[in-house]
Parts: C-alpha cells; structure tokens; sequence
C-alpha cells in the first residue's frame, strides 16, 4: 500500500476545502456505523418535539396548579419558538467557528439543563424566560445536525435521512404525548419535564461518545490528521486507504468527472454573497411559505374544525390523519427527490397544495353538512397537505443541507431554519384573525393558497438545486471500478 507524499497531503487539504469531503463520503457504502450516527442524530432531533408537546398536554395542569386563566400562557407556549429562531442564526454562525460537534453537543446539553429548569418554574414570567432560552439552545442544534447529516452520509442516503430529520419533531411529538400519557399521573407536570430532561441529558451523553466531527472543518481549520482520523470512524477504512481513494475522488473533481453535493467555489459573502444569493433568496421564500402553511394547520386546524361544527372526535382524527401523512412524506422523499430533483419536487407540491386548499372551504361545509363522503373527502384532502408539508419540507432541508458550500454552510441552513421558525410565529399570532375574517376560513385558506404561489416563485429564484442522482453521478460503476484500482 502506498503512502502520500507531502505534495499530496497538501493537495487532499486543498481539494478537501471545496467539497472533496462529501464527494469522497457521497461513494462509500453504508455500513453499521452510519446507522449508528443516523440514531443519534434522530434522537437529538426528536427531543425538540417531545418537549414541546409535552408542555402544551400539561398547560392545563399548570393553569390549575398556578390558579390562572389559560389565555395567560400563551407567551409560554410561544417563547420557544421565538428562541429557536434566535438560536438557529446563532447556531450557524458558532459551528462556521467552533466546528459542529462541539455546538451540537454543548447546545444540546443547555437545552436539556433548560428543560429541568422548567420544572422549577414559579410563575408565567419565569416559565417564558427558561422557555426563550431552551429554544434557544435547541434552535442552535438543528442547523449543524443537517449541515453534519449532509456530508457524513452516503449520497444515496443523503435524502432520506433529511427525510427522517424533517418529521423529526412531529415523531418526537408522539413520544411526548406518550409521556405525559404515563408519566402525568404519578409524577405530575413537574416530574415530567425532570423526566425530559433526564432523557435529553441521556442522549446527549451517547452523543459525546458517538457523534464525528465534520472532517471538511478539521481540513479548513488545517487538522489534516484528525480529519483523517474521523473519516476512519466514520467509514471504518484504514489512513492510508483513505488518503488513496481521496486522491482518486479530488482528482475526478479536478476534473469534472465526478459530482459533488455542494459547490467548488468560495464566496467571501458568506450566505448573502454574490454567488449564494440567490440560493438564500430563493430558499427563504420557500420555506416561509411553506411553513406557514404548516404551522398554520398544525395550530388552527382543530379550532377551525371544531367552530365549523365538526365532533370533537372528528377534529382529533382529522389531526392524527395530518401529522400521520407528514411524518409519510418526510420518510418517503428519497423516493422522488433521487430521480425528478428538488425543483421540480417543490413546484408540483405546491401546486397540488394550493389546488387542495383551494377547495378547503368547500369541502369543510360539505363535512359539516353531513352529505354522503363529505367527510371522507375532507379527510382525504387533509391527508393530501400533510403528505406535501412533509415531503416538501424535508426536501427543502436538504437542498439547503447539502447546497452552500462548506465554510457557511451552517450558517446557510441556520439562516433556513429561522425564517421557518419565524413562518410559525407569524401564523400563531395572525391565524385568529384570518380565521374570523370570513366564513369557513376563506381568508384563511387564500392566504395558504397565495404562500403556495410563494413557495414556487422561491423554487424557481434559487439556483442550487439537488439534481436527480443518475446526473449527480453519471458512470457510478466506472467511479468505483476507479476506486478498486486505486487500492490496488
């Protein structure tokens, strides 16, 4: 086996600063140790939304407890939100400095010491305080776990677990409500977020042990051995192995006959450069308009439903059918993302969505009517925008994930994530109004249907979409008889 010289080392840490990194990764096999990784990371995620549902299932204790009216929590239940926004632009502008472990692990860690603290909270003001912190801390988690998910895992892996990152939290939503299920009775408001926060503080300290570094970070910051190292962990290749397929990845980069998930380019602009604005741009839109649309149903649905006249039981299965089908779309991705690409996987969700939400109104009225399939259909349809929301949401992640180049790429995704979290906030406090605006929710639904207009002007402003696979990697059996001979 042969070894490299000097001149080829430094050649692997310049190569490795424009994207050598996630091509190299992009072709190995998935093995146990990516599973392993995936886990982690999935679990991290899912704490946002189990702690989440966890406070909203125990509002009514605290308001019982605290002897309050329930409208006064209201700057409790949002805090969160608004300290995820503050956290994921702080989040991706530390990891661009500090490296993505290093704030995934410690931001995970105060988010967990934030959820304890939520079970000594003694008033609303108090209560709102921790939860604007523990957002924030959670909030600078997200960013780097899907910049991190983007490079580390096989190319044909990359969409699924966006996929498996998007419905995350709506996953980590049923296990909260489980929670709370078992644990309200015996251990009371208090002890379940002591328990949530025990479980967080437990997954965390699985990820100290488990979760790699991002390598591209060790070559930029010039730590060629350890990046060295953590390709090993991740793909169980020995050094020198590593160091001979890399030359053989950075040479097909050089010239053209390999691609790679993000860009060879710098841009001393960072996001807002001239040569990523357009992606942010393009980008921003879509995920404003489509998490408006989420955060609109997820929140308003139940109450719209049930002020139209639909049974309590039909409102709750009407949001089982909603989260059940977005956690769906979210899994299923790879399976359109590989073969049509992201443009065109946003442009038709979106027109299918402003088709359904066209016809809401008309179809809750039928519902409510009674009429022979009227409630069949709406089921139908509901299930119809939650498929959408999280199939087009995931696919969203992973454009952004995998389309800035390295040196901001978190900062990318943060800058994402918080106008999605922003989306939120905006529909929680303007959602009531659009509702009462019109009879069946007709101002609200026109305004679903114009951010689906959105969310198509976004896709076809951004110019760094995800390509289907058969053009990312045009003669995959020529790259890894190149990657055979190259062992030899």
């Amino acid at each position: 086996m042969r070894s490299l010289t000097t001149t080829r080392t430094r050649k692997l840490t310049s190569l490795s600063s424009i994207d050598l990194v996630p091509a190299f990764l992009g072709r190995q096999q998935t093995c146990g140790r990516h599973v392993r990784i995936l886990a982690l990371v999935a679990a991290l995620i899912m704490l946002d939304g189990v702690d989440l549902q966890l406070l909203a299932l125990t509002t009514p204790l605290i308001v019982d407890d605290w002897e309050i009216d329930a409208a006064v929590m209201a700057p409790a239940l949002t805090a969160a939100l608004v300290g995820m926004a503050v956290g994921t632009l702080v989040g991706g502008w530390l990891e661009d400095r500090l490296g993505r472990r290093r704030v995934i692990l410690f931001s995970a860690t105060f988010f967990g010491i934030m959820t304890l603290a939520t079970s000594q909270a003694w008033d609303v003001t108090a209560l709102t305080g921790i939860r604007f912190l523990a957002g924030c801390g959670f909030g600078a988690v997200t960013p780097n776990i899907y910049s991190l998910s983007g490079e580390i895992f096989p190319a044909g892996l990359r969409a699924r677990v966006m996929g498996l990152l998007a419905v995350g939290i709506p996953l980590g939503g049923v296990i909260g409500a489980g929670i709370a299920l078992v644990a309200i009775g015996p251990l009371g408001w208090r002890g379940c977020f002591v328990l949530v926060g025990v479980i967080t503080i437990a997954v965390v300290t699985a990820a100290w042990r488990g979760l790699p570094e991002s390598p591209s970070y060790y070559f930029m910051s010039g730590s060629v051995e350890k990046a060295v190292s953590t390709l090993h962990r991740i793909t169980g290749r020995s050094a020198d192995e590593i160091r001979t397929l890399a030359d053989a990845v950075a040479v097909e980069v050089h010239d053209g006959t390999t691609a790679t998930d993000g860009y060879n380019e710098t841009d001393d602009g960072g996001i807002f450069g001239s040569r990523s604005l357009r992606l942010t741009v393009g980008a921003s839109i879509s995920f404003f308009a489509l998490f408006f649309i989420t955060y609109g149903f997820l929140n308003w649905q139940p109450a719209l439903l049930e002020s139209a006249g639909l049974a309590l039981d039909t409102v709750l299965q009407a949001s089982l059918v909603l989260n059940v089908m977005s956690t769906v779309g979210g899994l299923l991705v790879a399976v359109g993302l590989d073969r049509i690409g992201s443009r065109v996987t946003i442009i038709s969700g979106a027109v299918v969505a402003a088709g359904v939400l066209a016809s809401m109104p008309m179809l809750i009225s039928v519902a409510v009517d009674g009429s022979g399939g009227g409630e069949i259909a709406l089921f139908v349809s509901i299930a119809a925008i939650g498929f959408i929301i999280g199939y087009v949401g995931a696919t969203l992640y992973a454009n952004v994930a995998v389309g800035y180049p390295i040196r901001f790429r978190s900062s990318g995704v943060g800058f994402a994530a918080a106008v999605a979290r922003s989306a939120g906030i905006v529909v929680t406090f303007t959602g009531g109004f659009l509702l009462s605006a019109a009879t069946s929710g007709v101002m609200f639904f026109v305004t679903l249907v114009a951010m689906s207009v959105f969310s198509v002007i976004g896709a076809l402003i951004n110019n760094r979409q995800i390509v289907p696979f058969r053009r990312r990697l045009p003669d995959s059996r020529a790259a890894r008889h190149r990657d055979a001979r190259a062992l030899e």
